[in-house]
């Protein structure tokens, strides 16, 4: 019975235990969340410590290549071509012979053009010898002189309309030739009546007209002589032959284009800088490029013009540099991009990472709370943001993880501080 009694007070113990227990458990029970404990203990960040660095900031670029200048090679005088003495891919030096015309044309030009001088020089001599005599016979051979002048110039109008029916010479060369035709039927017309008129008075006038006769016709000489070497087509520069556009037996005249030349210089690199980049750049300076096209190669090219301008329009000034080292590969017209290598330059930087939405700054105060900085003015170097309007100071404690979650005033636990980066 006493053993009885004992189990059932223990059991009645342990329930009305487990009743007390169970009334008290969830209505005391108090839930702490994570926000509460960073409130309290301070939330957790790393900082790093604002400093002067010497960094080399490099300008980014787009560029075109741009090979030396060419030069379309044109004859002065037309006809057909005899011999070409150059192909694509020769080098030629200034005054060197490219081709020939057929010179026959411009050499019966020059005996032409002898003759008349010749006839020119007797009719003067004539009129300077006999102005005593009979001044009928004087006019007449004035006449001659003139005859002879106009005889020439029929015939050379003749040749060059030929030539304008063949699309060697221009409508404007022929019309010149026949004006010129045109004087010296006036001229002949002229001594013609000279010679009717036979007065003494006239004696004078005749010697001049003689040897103004003898200048017109040693100019036609020379204009034909000079005609005549440029049968053969030299070229104007020092270079290599890129296209040769004509052939053996071509009809040619004076406005077509026979061979292309590359200009012997250097190989550069057209750059177009905004105009924040231009005072940063130097004659010198090192550019470093690639292009697209040809993947995996690395160029070279130092700066060898600065503009003290930029173009209105687009507020970019044109930067060119001479293509150092290796160039293969690269054609004219070429797109290209890289980069300027400037001189290292001081900056106090802090790291890009801890800049939120291009401004915002969280620095660690001295009383250990969270402050925020705007930063307006700051560029991006590598890995670094260069704080350029005092928003951050040397020394300041700037928070780089963990600033997400941060508030004005927000209790910061320093987890990491270090000055290395």
């Amino acid at each position: 019975m006493t053993r009885t009694f004992k189990t059932l007070s223990l059991l009645c113990g342990a329930l009305l235990l487990g009743a007390l227990l169970a009334g008290c458990g969830p209505k005391d029970e108090k839930t702490v969340s994570t926000e509460d404990i960073r409130k309290e203990q301070g939330y957790p960040v790393k900082v790093v410590v604002a400093q002067i660095k010497d960094l080399s900031r490099d300008v980014h670029f787009t560029g075109t290549v741009n090979l030396p200048d060419t030069l379309n090679v044109t004859p002065q005088v037309g006809g057909v071509i005899k011999e070409i003495y150059v192909d694509k891919g020769d080098r030629v030096s200034k005054n060197d012979p490219l081709l020939k015309i057929d010179p026959t044309d411009y050499q019966n030009g020059v005996r032409q053009a002898e003759a008349a001088v010749s006839a020119a020089r007797v009719a003067l001599q004539i009129a300077q010898k006999r102005q005593n005599l009979n001044e009928q016979n004087l006019a007449s051979n004035m006449a001659d002189a003139a005859r002879a002048g106009y005889e020439y110039d029929k015939w050379n109008l003749q040749r060059m309309e030929k030539l304008f029916e063949a699309g060697v010479i221009s409508e404007q060369d022929l019309v010149g030739m026949r004006t010129k035709v045109e004087t010296s039927k006036k001229n002949l017309d002229s001594a013609m009546i000279q010679s009717r008129i036979g007065d003494a008075g006239t004696k004078q006038l005749e010697v001049d007209a003689a040897r103004a006769q003898l200048k017109q016709a040693e100019a036609a000489l020379a204009f034909a002589r000079t005609s005549l070497s440029r049968t053969v087509v030299r070229s104007e520069i020092d270079g290599v032959i890129s296209l040769r556009m004509t052939v053996n037996g071509a009809m040619i005249g004076p406005e077509s284009a026979v061979f292309q030349i590359l200009r012997d210089g250097d190989k550069k690199v057209s750059l177009m800088l905004n105009e924040d980049d231009l005072p940063k750049i130097r004659q010198g300076q090192s550019v470093e490029f690639s292009s697209t096209a040809l993947p995996g190669k690395k160029f070279t090219a130092d700066i060898s013009y600065v503009p003290t301008f930029v173009f209105e329009q687009n507020r970019q000034a044109p930067v060119e540099a001479i293509i150092t080292g290796n160039a293969e590969g690269l054609k004219h017209g070429m797109f290209v991009e890289g980069d300027i290598k400037l001189t290292p330059e001081p900056f106090l930087v802090i790291p890009y990472k801890a800049v939120l939405e291009n401004e915002i700054v969280w620095v660690a105060g001295k009383d250990g709370k969270a402050a925020k900085r705007t930063c307006k003015k700051h560029t991006r170097i590598m890995n670094f943001s260069a704080i350029q309007d005092g928003c951050v100071k040397p020394g300041d404690r700037v928070v780089y993880q963990g600033q997400n979650l941060l508030s004005k005033d927000a209790k910061l636990d320093i987890r990491e501080s270090t000055q290395k980066y």
